[in-house]
């Protein structure tokens, strides 16, 4: 008996860990086919009623033993679903969050690249305007030796 409850303990462990690693790869897959979760979500829920229906009828005396266990189901059912979809919304608000910064991150690159292309304009406009001086400056100089 002692050995059964180790080895039933340590299969829980190991699926616990299995799970654990694995959990990543579900939410991903549900965060890239959500409308699959959700169609099949209704489809359980459908299966769930049927199945109630289909017990109420044929286990009539034991009706109070059957709604409180559609109720289990159904409140299981639901707590997942809930869990599945507030993890979506949690990725899809830090995905958001990342998406804000890097705009914000892009916008204050625009500007400080705008400020250097200011100051580059401006620069060039001022190495422009020194060497049409020099120029009018050497043109000057030639006319002066060209009169001598």
């Amino acid at each position: 008996m002692l050995v059964t409850i180790i080895i039933g303990i340590l299969v829980f462990g190991i699926s616990i860990l299995i799970c654990g690693r694995l959990w990543g790869l579900l939410r991903d897959f549900f965060h890239n086919n959500y409308s699959f979760f959700e169609i099949l979500f209704v489809f359980i829920y459908f299966l769930e009623q049927a199945i109630f229906i289909l017990v109420s009828y044929f286990y009539s005396p034991q009706n109070p033993l059957w709604i409180g266990l559609l109720a289990l189901i159904v409140i299981t059912t639901v707590s997942i679903e809930k869990v599945m979809m507030d993890s979506r919304i949690r990725r899809i608000s830090r995905l958001l969050l990342k998406k804000s910064a890097l705009f914000d991150m892009s916008i204050h690159e625009r500007d400080n690249i705008l400020i250097e292309y200011n100051r580059l304009k401006q620069e060039y406009e001022e190495l422009l305007n020194a060497n049409e001086d020099m120029i009018k400056t050497r043109i000057k100089y030639e006319e002066k030796l060209n009169k001598k």
